[in-house]
């Protein structure tokens, strides 16, 4: 059958079609034709973050029976950024990634893809701004963490800039140069009622300044020295 939201095909639409839409960004599921039409609330071609949005909404609001396919009207523009600290006496990255939206963020989906021949996942956990949330997420993909945040009433991370999550690593060997390569991709934020926040491209923003000790020893012919830096050029004292 076919009903706009009802994707676990009970012929319903509730906290069971959500939970179903969430195992299948996480990459835990696949769903069938039927199902993929049904989840696909905004007709966008997209199953992700923007339908589950949709839904919460539906649910928390008017007679899901009466869901009926259609976009969310308007954009709105954001950046999301990594701060990055390496703590070389543990080995650990501590990563904390920030969002600064012109709107309020009632969800958001992203992959986060690392090097997993020099770290390992160890952790990730909702900070103050988005504590309202839901996290899942899903790390069975070496090198990959597909993570999902969203809403089980009507929480809304504020708009402009709040840091979010916080990841951390620990590094299997010593990387080449103090800091580890992280990146985030196929990011899909959504504001209320399912609008869709276009993400500008991510950066990546030290969050400390350090000279790291030389390695093995200072007496070798060659020695190098890792050093944690900012982006771009920036006056300091050192």
């Amino acid at each position: 059958h076919q009903l706009p939201g009802d994707v676990f095909m009970d012929m319903a639409v509730d906290i069971l079609d959500i939970s179903t839409i969430i195992a299948y960004t996480t990459a835990q599921i696949l769903l069938t034709d039927n199902q993929l039409y049904n989840a696909d609330v905004n007709h966008d071609s997209y199953v992700d973050i923007l339908d589950v949005v949709m839904l919460v909404d539906c649910i928390l609001n008017v007679n899901c029976d009466q869901l009926t396919r259609n976009i969310a009207s308007g954009t709105a523009a954001g950046t999301l950024n990594i701060d990055q600290s390496h703590y070389l006496a543990r080995s650990d990255e501590v990563n904390v990634i920030s969002i600064d939206s012109e709107i309020p963020v009632r969800g958001l989906q992203m992959d986060v893809q690392y090097e997993p021949e020099e770290y390992e996942f160890s952790l990730i956990e909702q900070l103050d701004a988005a504590s309202g949330l839901i996290l899942e997420y899903n790390d069975d993909i070496p090198g990959l963490v597909k993570v999902v945040l969203y809403p089980e009433d009507m929480f809304e991370i504020p708009a402009g800039a709040q840091d979010i999550l916080q990841l951390e690593f620990t590094g299997l060997e010593r990387s080449t140069d103090g800091s580890m390569n992280l990146s985030l991709a196929n990011t899909i934020v959504s504001g209320p009622n399912g609008i869709k926040i276009i993400m500008n491209e991510s950066s990546h923003v030290a969050g400390e300044f350090r000279l790291h000790p030389a390695y093995p020893n200072p007496f070798n012919p060659v020695t190098p020295f890792s050093c944690t830096h900012l982006p771009v050029p920036t006056n300091r004292e050192v």
